[in-house]
């Protein structure tokens, strides 16, 4: 009799912990993700020529795209910076225009025009 209840203390201990609930660490989630974000600067010269562009080709109304002003506002640049790094780009060589889609990088006026000519086939 006191064998088995040594052996009941000795295997309770294991079954409860083979039943316990076990969750895996929760993925952080970006506000990068299944996004297309145009990054810029309000006195931006390069920036207001790229916001002409997408005025005179309509692609404001072929594509949902987020506009994120950098020079005023520290959470925008941070994330624009949390992009930067996931295109290993190093962040003395970007500016804005910068523009994040589909796990990609486009910098400067030229980069991010040649994007939506081939995007849209203009």
């Amino acid at each position: 009799m006191t064998k088995k209840f040594l052996l009941l203390f000795l295997l309770l201990p294991l079954f409860l912990a083979g039943c316990a609930k076990v969750t895996a660490p929760e993925a952080k989630v970006s506000l990068l993700d299944n996004k297309i974000i145009l990054f810029y600067g309000d006195t931006c010269p390069h920036c207001k020529v790229l916001e002409q562009f997408l005025d005179e080709n309509k692609i404001n109304e072929r594509i949902t795209m987020e506009k994120r002003e950098v020079y005023k506002n520290k959470d925008n640049a941070k994330l624009m910076m949390e992009a930067v790094a996931r295109c290993s780009l190093s962040s003395n060589n970007v500016g804005v225009p910068f523009l994040w889609t589909e796990n990609k990088c486009f910098v400067g006026g030229e980069e991010t025009t040649n994007f939506f000519k081939t995007k849209f086939k203009l």
